[in-house]
């Protein structure tokens, strides 16, 4: 890598500022999905969890930890719920019964769907807030956010 082509200290610190001025913008405008949650007796965490099952199918616990950043210890309880719910279901893997792989079923698949339709049904509320162009903007911004970090 070229040097120039480095983190500098100023845009380290600018990256760092808007990451502590993004966290409480995100939890203020996903209020709508945190309320159709509570109703259910959910978490933002058990949706992503969904998400991704949703993506890979068929997950171990240790695989789900490791993408999620999250303890394996602390994704048992929240897959225990799930499991309660009816929205996933452990299976033994067919060729070693020691492993036990997590699949989501049809439940969890539609309650992941309600959440994103809820959460797609608030922007669209505040579509006046922003004009198209910014929309836009924001999306790909929040791509390349999301791309930049999953390397």
């Amino acid at each position: 890598m070229n040097p120039k082509e480095t983190l500098d200290q100023s845009t380290a610190e600018s990256i760092a500022k808007n990451v502590f001025a993004l966290s409480p913008l995100i939890k203020k405008h996903l209020n709508p999905v945190n309320g159709f949650l509570r109703v259910e007796g959910m978490t933002l965490t058990h949706v992503q969890i969904l998400g991704i099952l949703g993506e890979q199918k068929v997950m171990t616990l240790s695989e789900l930890s490791t993408v999620m950043g999250i303890a394996k210890s602390n994704i048992t309880p929240l897959i225990d719920q799930l499991n309660e719910a009816q929205y996933v279901e452990r299976v033994r893997d067919s060729e070693d019964r020691r492993i036990v792989q997590i699949k989501i079923l049809p439940a969890g698949q539609k309650y992941h769907q309600d959440a994103l339709d809820t959460l797609v049904s608030s922007f669209l509320k505040r579509g006046s807030d922003l004009n198209s162009r910014k929309w836009k903007q924001l999306d790909r911004s929040l791509d390349v956010v999301i791309s930049s970090l999953s390397k």
